[in-house]
């Protein structure tokens, strides 16, 4: 016998379940996946070229809907998310954000009809720098740390989680949280 018996390929209908069950976000996490020894070898790395006929894109065989814009950019404005590179997987992750799977990265994509920039979508309407000076002197805190678990446990509207990547006149953090002004 000349090379490796080909396997047999599940159904369009069952591979698709599949691709479902494990919740994948989108193209390239499916191609990581499909690299993987996870991947059964019945089911076609490249579900595109395996079922040309049935597949109708990786949102529908991933079974990836997004929610509504609006939703979308509520969740984003309640985040403590200040700046468009943070909108990505590494940013959230950094900080400690598990972004719902139905919320896009790529809302100016997803959204292009919508999408009126990063700045509102993630509601960047921070509170005044002074005033937030004020709040942290007023509050006591005495470094990043502090500010960060403070502000992660009493949430107050307005106040961001990363605040030395959104002000402009950022000081810098010791300056920031000693300042007596």
């Amino acid at each position: 016998m000349k090379g490796r018996p080909k396997n047999k390929i599940v159904s369009f209908e069952e591979a698709r379940k599949l691709a479902r069950s494990l919740r994948l976000r989108g193209t390239i996490e499916w191609q990581a996946w499909a690299k993987t020894d996870a991947r059964p070898k019945n089911i076609p790395s490249n579900p595109a070229q395996a079922y040309k006929s049935k597949f109708k894109g990786y949102r529908n065989f991933l079974g990836t809907t997004y929610t509504r814009y609006q939703v979308a950019k509520f969740y984003a404005t309640a985040s403590s998310v200040m700046v468009k590179r943070q909108w990505s997987k590494v940013g959230l992750r950094e900080l400690g954000i598990e972004k719902p799977v139905n919320i896009p990265l790529s809302v100016q994509y997803v959204y292009a009809n919508q999408y009126d920039g990063a700045k509102s979508f993630l509601g960047t309407n921070a509170m005044p720098y002074n005033e937030l000076k004020h709040l942290v002197m007023s509050l006591g805190i005495r470094s990043s740390r502090e500010y960060i678990e403070h502000f992660r446990e009493h949430p107050v509207k307005g106040v961001k989680i990363c605040p030395n990547l959104y002000y402009s006149n950022w000081p810098g953090w010791k300056k920031f949280v000693r300042a007596r002004r």
